[in-house]
């Protein structure tokens, strides 16, 4: 068996994936977003990675990051979570 054969080595600790490009990555690598409460309209940069509540991750990618500015796709998994509409 040589080293293509070989199975891949999975990282340690929790994998999280880009909500842009949908690479994974593990979670200490990425960026993580939580969604906005109380009628807030943007998300909130989460530098802990303990704030509670549903969270989007993405890559430190530059591509990734100037998407991430005019991504709205967290609106509609935000639904249902404080008063987002």
């Amino acid at each position: 068996m040589d080293a293509a054969d070989a199975p891949q080595a999975r990282p340690e600790g929790p994998v999280r994936m880009c909500v842009i490009c949908r690479r994974r990555f593990p979670k200490e690598e990425l960026y993580r977003f939580t969604c906005p409460v109380h009628g807030a309209l943007t998300l909130t940069a989460d530098t802990t990675g303990k704030k509670p509540g549903r969270g989007f991750y993405l890559c430190r990618d530059a591509a990734c990051r100037n998407k991430f500015e005019r991504f709205k796709g967290w609106q509609k998994k935000c639904k249902g979570v404080g008063n987002v509409h």
